[in-house]
């Protein structure tokens, strides 16, 4: 057999056993149902799985103080603006994701699809497969493990395994540690993951130097991730904030939200500057704790900042809560799935470029990777509220736009 023939057989082979593996998820009544129950959620707003547009009130972004002390005050948008057309405050979270909804809505159809796209294919395989496993057990029975193993739990456990390209980068100052990220043993309870990938302790700093900066603790597919300190239950985010002026050398902020979002603006910022070609700049930032998750987004370009409210990373009898598992699919890929900000977003801006003045173009221009090292400090929590109605919502059964994504019956 000629070597362009034994590509094609080779390519014939891979698309069958994938056929197979997506039928055979399909006859998973149980699982099917859970991913169609998220679906819904993700397109209704349901179960809090909404975006929040968030304005800054107060920030200390002009001074140069690590993540881990920023102050960024925010509030929501609470009211209807009647001058031109009303605002919508809360968006359904497949609103920014619509090519990963419309994947989703094809494969789940009752005449199924899968993306022609092989990155879009195996990412859809990946959010599959890991529902199909127990990672849940990992994750819930880590109750004693340190901060550098719960870093690499939570990567190996949470992270990669949803992402196309499973690799990633944890903060070095962790490296002290007897499991390596990329070996197969683990330091769960399980002491074992399921697949090798590419790992490893590394330099995970960023920012600009005269303003916000610091490490992400994780870093993976281009995006940042921030864990909560170990022994915290939940990652609680607020709209209160501490000021400024009450810093000290000595004080360090209490409030885990603050960090993320000072962290995803930032990131927002780097990944514009890296990534000039590219026509949309919503890039997130992800906070993990034991059992909740929080999703940030900010728009460099537009100047408008997403979040949701806590998530919960278990449901029912500790198992796996499908509809967070999803929305951090759809995140970490958000290279493949996210669509940006719709139009109406455009109107509720954060207010940062206000904030910030003249020093807009040194966040625009001047924040980098692999800062020179320095002393990284750790947060606790605050509270967050709930509230409000989803103003925009995406209909589940109608005919979506295709976004010029080509699907292919099973």
């Amino acid at each position: 057999m000629s070597a362009e023939g034994a590509h094609t057989s080779a390519k014939r082979q891979k698309t069958y056993d994938y056929g197979s593996f997506f039928k055979d998820f399909l006859k998973k009544e149980i699982e099917k149902d859970l991913l169609e129950e998220a679906y819904i959620s993700l397109c209704r707003g349901s179960s809090d799985m909404v975006f929040r547009t968030l304005e800054i009130l107060q920030t200390n972004a002009l001074i140069s103080e690590e993540f881990s002390r920023a102050s960024c005050e925010v509030q929501m948008f609470e009211k209807y603006r009647t001058d031109e057309k009303p605002l919508a405050r809360i968006y359904a979270a497949g609103s920014i994701f619509q090519n990963g909804i419309f994947i989703l809505k094809k494969f789940l159809d009752p005449h199924p699809q899968v993306p022609e796209d092989e990155k879009q294919m195996e990412a859809l395989k990946k959010l599959l497969n890991y529902l199909l496993k127990d990672h849940d057990i990992a994750l819930e029975e880590s109750g004693t493990c340190d901060e550098a193993e719960w870093a690499v739990i939570v990567a190996l456990h949470l992270l990669s395994p949803l992402t196309v390209d499973g690799s990633y980068k944890i903060d070095d100052s962790y490296d002290n540690l007897r499991f390596q990220p990329n070996s197969l043993s683990c330091p769960c309870k399980t002491g074992e993951h399921g697949d090798s990938e590419d790992g490893d302790f590394d330099d995970t700093s960023f920012g600009w130097i005269d303003g916000w900066h610091g490490k992400s603790d994780i870093l993976i597919n281009n995006v940042s991730v921030h864990l909560a300190n170990v022994e915290d239950d939940s990652f609680k985010v607020g709209s209160s904030a501490v000021s400024s002026s009450e810093f000290t050398p000595e004080t360090k902020t209490s409030n885990h939200q603050e960090q993320v979002l000072a962290q995803s603006i930032v990131f927002s910022f780097l990944q514009r500057k890296e990534n000039r070609n590219n026509l949309k700049h919503l890039v997130p930032t992800i906070g993990i704790s034991k059992k909740k998750i929080v999703i940030y987004f900010y728009d460099s370009e537009e100047d408008v900042l997403l979040g949701t409210t806590e998530l919960d990373l278990f449901g029912y009898k500790s198992t796996i809560c499908y509809d967070t598992i999803v929305i951090l699919w759809l995140t970490l890929n958000y290279d493949i799935f996210c669509t940006g900000i719709t139009d109406s977003m455009k109107n509720c801006k954060a207010e940062f470029f206000t904030r910030v003045g003249s020093f807009l173009e040194n966040y625009r221009n001047d924040v980098t990777r692999n800062l020179p090292k320095g002393e990284y400090l750790y947060q606790d929590e605050t509270g967050w509220t709930k509230s409000g109605a989803v103003e925009e919502k995406i209909p589940i059964n109608a005919d979506n736009e295709d976004f010029g994504i080509r699907m292919k019956h099973l």
